[in-house]
């Protein structure tokens, strides 16, 4: 079983969140997404592979105690090869104050 069905992600293109300017999709408008996501992940369209975002702090609560707990989810899916990890974790961090991709 993968991750995301694990966790129940959501998975999101990148060309969701945003407009054809870079800017905030008015369409889809990200923030409530993100906003309400306690573990943001992002998956590479061409490698798959798949980093942390944000959500260290929910994780290491949920390993320290042992117990699972609700943990609403979004994969984001992009290239990292241009510049959309860079607008990602900008959005993230306007949206919840910081992110944790490292």
């Amino acid at each position: 079983m993968d991750m995301e069905s694990l966790l129940g992600m959501k998975i999101i293109p990148i060309h969701a969140l945003l407009d054809e300017n870079c800017g905030l999709n008015p369409a889809t408008d990200p923030r409530q997404k993100l906003g309400d996501a306690e573990l943001i992940m992002v998956r590479d369209v061409m490698s798959r592979r798949q980093c942390l975002v944000f959500g260290k702090e929910i994780i290491r609560r949920v390993a320290l105690s042992g117990r699972a707990e609700p943990m609403p989810s979004v994969m984001v899916e992009l290239d990292m090869a241009t510049d959309e990890l860079p607008l990602l974790l900008a959005m993230v961090s306007a949206i919840k104050g910081r992110h944790d991709y490292t």
